[in-house]
């Protein structure tokens, strides 16, 4: 509804007066100055405003109470007195005096508005850097004594498993440690793709290195896959991958020539997720206490298969193809796109 349609007083109570009782009787008094200025040609004192009051209110409005409220309407402008040291004091108001006192009451409204929301935005991101995981194990330590980090935890769904590893891995990143991932199948990630990415781009900001490792069949025999994936806007995430590639070379993504055997997520040899299920996706958190084998195989066998991959950002239109992307897909558009970003400034140089 356009403020032109709304009623005076509904507009009010967006910057007037929000205290339990105040809105209506402030509106109440600024009415009845109004009317008995209009009545009788002379500004009302205190007595006929509070006169008023009690035939409108009855005799549960106080003097004092009447008072409070008219002064708070004096003394934001809203409300003008004549001869400001008479013994009888007179009241008026008009276009003008209501308008200056809006304006005022808008201002400070806005004001504190805007001091609200900068309070609620560094809570949200006070909010958004608290690790449950951690926590968890603090509480635990509080009451057992037991300093001990869950060996395995499982997780289901794919908003669950990113959780899982965004507040075991990526929260717990500092800089210099180094994150690997792999990507073999996308079907579980085909949605949303860039809001999970953005985490492992925000941990490379902060100077961890990332390093993405994607199978090269990822999308080969995968038309439909790729061409849901094709139609999200992958521009600003690509944007953002090289860049870091090329300034920071702290986030880079490669394709591997040979096969990978499975998705995972580990930071540096602590800590590894594995996907153990597709179908709903499932993942388990391993820690060295459980299986420092494991976790130190996936780690040699990643360091191998990332030496020999292939960085994305040199990828051909032809090694686009053979990747799975028609060198005509949006996708395939974007990387060429964007990877000149680097090639440009390598030529420069």
């Amino acid at each position: 509804m356009s403020d032109e349609h709304r009623e005076p007083q509904e507009q009010l109570k967006l910057f007037v007066f929000n205290q339990d009782g105040e809105y209506s009787t402030h509106w109440m008094l600024l009415g009845i100055v109004l009317e008995l200025y209009h009545s009788r040609g002379n500004p009302p004192d205190f007595q006929s405003i509070y006169e008023t009051a009690v035939q409108k209110r009855g005799h549960t409005v106080s003097k004092t109470w009447i008072h409070r409220m008219l002064k708070k309407l004096v003394d934001i402008g809203i409300i003008r007195v004549i001869d400001e040291h008479a013994y009888r004091k007179k009241y008026i108001t008009d276009v003008d005096s209501i308008t200056t006192g809006l304006e005022q009451l808008k201002i400070k409204r806005l004001t504190d508005m805007s001091d609200k929301i900068r309070r609620l935005q560094t809570e949200k991101e006070d909010l958004e850097r608290i690790n449950p995981y951690v926590i968890a194990q603090q509480i635990v330590s509080t009451h057992t004594g037991s300093t001990k980090v869950n060996s395995s935890l499982f997780a289901t769904g794919v908003e669950d498993v990113h959780k899982l590893i965004v507040y075991t891995l990526i929260n717990m990143a500092q800089p210099g440690d180094i994150i690997r991932a792999t990507v073999v199948r996308m079907n579980p990630f085909e949605r949303g793709v860039y809001d999970r990415t953005k985490d492992f781009i925000d941990a490379a900001k902060r100077g961890v290195n990332v390093r993405y490792l994607a199978a090269g069949n990822l999308f080969r025999g995968e038309e439909e896959l790729a061409a849901r994936v094709a139609q999200q806007d992958m521009g600003p995430m690509l944007q953002e991958i090289f860049e870091l590639t090329h300034k920071q070379n702290q986030f880079e993504v490669r394709i591997a020539r040979d096969i990978i055997t499975y998705n995972h997520v580990c930071i540096n040899n602590e800590r590894l997720i594995l996907m153990v299920n597709e179908d709903p996706l499932t993942a388990a958190l391993i820690t060295r206490d459980i299986n420092s084998d494991m976790i130190d195989n996936v780690v040699t066998s990643f360091d191998a298969l990332w030496n020999g991959a292939r960085p994305l950002h040199q990828m051909s239109p032809a090694d686009l193809v053979e990747f799975g992307l028609g060198d005509s897909s949006r996708v395939s558009s974007e990387i060429l796109s964007k990877s000149s970003i680097i090639t440009n400034d390598d030529r420069q140089k």
